[in-house]
């Protein structure tokens, strides 16, 4: 989160569907306005670097690389990492 600021939530699923995609090498299309949301200006990048959890700076730093600009990010064999911008409340 410190290489995109306006992120103050991610999250981390494992859902199958996701799993069995990300492992396709093939772009995800948007077949719904709902999707469109979500991959239609940044794409949805692949972070290919582990397909283990990322444990150290090196790999956020690689992550947050292969994320880019865009609302979330496959990772191969280990599902995908959505990261939200949500207003702050007090």
């Amino acid at each position: 989160m410190r290489a995109r600021t306006e992120v103050n939530v991610t999250v981390h699923t494992h859902s199958a569907a996701v799993n069995a995609f990300s492992a396709l090498g093939v772009p995800l299309r948007p077949l719904s306005h709902d999707a469109r949301v979500v991959f239609t200006e940044h794409g949805l990048p692949r972070h290919t670097a582990t397909a283990n959890l990322v444990r150290t700076a090196e790999l956020g730093r690689a992550l947050a690389a292969d994320l880019g600009a865009a609302r979330a990010c496959l990772m191969p064999q280990h599902g995908w990492w959505p990261s939200v911008s949500m207003p702050r409340t007090r």
